[in-house]
């Protein structure tokens, strides 16, 4: 069984509990001495006071929570974030109060945009619930993972009424049915917190928070219809952990979310704390966010139900080749936007494959998605490609082994995207490290060879694909063909598969990517044969 960080936290803080009761020894005063402030009533960056982690292990030892809540303050915090467990992150009660001091100091001269409070820890009562209201918290972290719905119910209850904020984080779907609850009985009283970071292993999914938000607002919407309790605009969500830079907070801002939480990403950087917290105010929802949001619900869906991975098929030259993907079942359709291809293809042509596809999909399959593949975003084909996302033809845009952040004159800045790294070497995964940190949510992976954009039908050396794998979700693309697809999802497990050259017509007469339909055919029964065997398993 897989260790689970969560529980054994939880195990140890019980303990510590026994011994030294509710205040871990801390001197809790006996009644609140603050007025309470409004936790998050508009959009805004929650900055963290935090020294460790049980996945960073020592952040800042020497942490001082009094100037580091004054700085946060000055920096542009709607809220200041106390981590007051022990064992693993090595905080306290006197972190909280020393922080509410501060931030009352801060409050008194700003007195048109306070700063809030809240306790970040795993609580597991109303009586802690209670010594957070007398240290000074505005709002209180509850992990409804760790709690039933009754006692979540309870302890909610409890911070409406001493007039404090439950802070509920959902990860699960019962913890969705959890905070619906929590919301319908209080809706001034809670928000709603989507950590990317899953608490049983620390590993971190930047685009979770995303599926989950759209979980959200749908339940919301779906039960209000005959519960009128319910109001999605009283829905308050933030995402939590991995933010690192201003253009991963960006991100954030896009997907449309009413707050951040930043907890390393503060510490170790202060002098990045103001671009961070700038850029997620100033971002907004956009294409590129409800691109994101759609694709990481669906993903949420799939994975519910076992291994279902995304397929695209890329390279599209024939309007027949693409309606015929569509009925097998790809997910995504690609189109080359280069002259540096013989796969190059052009607006005209794209238009006219979107309308046969409109024409033709019936209830048995669902339309696929439609990629623009760009290798220049200054050409004149990558501003083809824009023009026809933004009319609605194109879905996204696939920026193949190149800068993905596009010049100052961009007037796309919003535009659905995402990158596609060429994989050759240790210094290339390094590459795709960094447009993780810069908050792509997932990366295309494709074989690197010399003189070549993409299309080459080679492989990417396995050790390199598997390096890939411990960084982040796998998209792969490089020499998939009907032969190897059962292969590499077996050995790779990939999120999302890329088909392009291999499956294509070689016949001497046969137009440049021209698709095999015989290929074509059978590699999707193959796929499809492969991930039924693996989820037999």
């Amino acid at each position: 069984m897989p260790h689970d960080i969560l529980t054994e936290i939880c195990a140890k803080r019980n303990d510590d509990i026994k011994k030294s009761g509710f205040t871990f020894g801390a001197a809790v005063p006996e009644k609140r001495l603050r007025p309470i402030t409004p936790f998050l009533k508009e959009k805004g960056a929650i900055l963290e006071i935090k020294r460790a982690s049980p996945s960073k292990g020592i952040i800042n030892k020497d942490l001082d929570a009094f100037k580091t809540a004054t700085l946060y303050a000055k920096k542009g915090a709607r809220a200041i974030s106390v981590l007051t467990e022990k064992n693993y992150f090595h905080g306290s009660l006197n972190d909280l109060l020393e922080a509410t001091k501060a931030v009352d100091e801060y409050n008194a001269t700003h007195l048109e945009k306070p700063v809030a409070v809240l306790r970040k820890d795993f609580l597991s009562s109303e009586e802690e619930v209670e010594v957070s209201y007398k240290c000074g918290a505005d709002a209180v972290l509850l992990i409804a993972r760790i709690l039933t719905k009754e006692k979540l119910i309870s302890m909610t209850k409890k911070c409406a009424e001493l007039g404090i904020t439950a802070f509920i984080e959902v990860r699960l779907e019962e913890d969705v049915a959890k905070f619906i609850e929590a919301l319908r009985l209080y809706p001034t009283s809670v928000a709603a917190g989507v950590n990317a970071r899953n608490l049983s292993d620390f590993s971190i999914d930047s685009l979770y928070p995303a599926g989950m938000l759209k979980h959200l607002r749908d339940e919301i919407k779906n039960i209000s219809k005959e519960d009128n309790s319910l109001n999605v605009d009283n829905l308050r969500v933030v995402y939590e952990s991995g933010i690192m830079t201003p253009q991963a907070a960006g991100m954030v801002g896009h997907l449309g979310f009413n707050g951040m939480l930043l907890g390393e990403g503060a510490v170790r950087n202060p002098e990045n704390i103001e671009k961070l917290t700038s850029s997620f105010t100033c971002n907004s929802k956009s294409q590129n966010g409800d691109f994101w949001i759609k694709y990481g619900s669906e993903l949420q869906e799939r994975n519910a139900k076992g291994y279902f991975p995304f397929i695209k098929v890329c390279g599209i030259t024939q309007v027949e080749d693409a309606v015929e993907a569509a009925k097998l079942g790809a997910d995504f359709i690609g189109f080359i936007f280069s002259t540096n291809s013989k796969r190059n293809v052009s607006p005209f042509f794209v238009r006219k494959v979107y309308k046969s596809i409109q024409q033709t999909a019936g209830d048995s399959w669902k339309k696929p998605q439609l990629v623009g593949v760009i290798t220049d975003p200054s050409s004149q084909e990558a501003k083809d490609a824009f023009s026809l996302v933004r009319c609605g033809i194109l879905d996204v845009i696939q920026f193949h082994g190149c800068k993905i952040i596009p010049p100052a004159d961009f007037t796309y800045r919003d535009i659905p995207r995402y990158a596609a790294v060429k994989i050759g070497s240790d210094e290339d995964i390094e590459t795709l490290k960094k447009e993780f940190l810069n908050g792509e949510p997932r990366v295309l992976i494709d074989a690197k060879v010399k003189g070549k954009d993409g299309g080459t039908g080679v492989n990417i050396d396995s050790a390199l694909v598997l390096k890939v794998k411990e960084t982040t979700k796998l998209w792969l693309a490089g020499g998939v063909s009907e032969e190897n697809i059962s292969t590499f999802l077996t050995n790779y497990r990939p999120e999302l598969i890329d088909v392009a050259s291999r499956i294509e017509d070689t016949t001497p007469s046969a137009p440049a990517g021209k698709k095999n339909i015989s290929k074509l055919k059978k590699l999707f029964t193959v796929f499809n044969e492969t991930i039924n065997e693996i989820n037999r398993k």
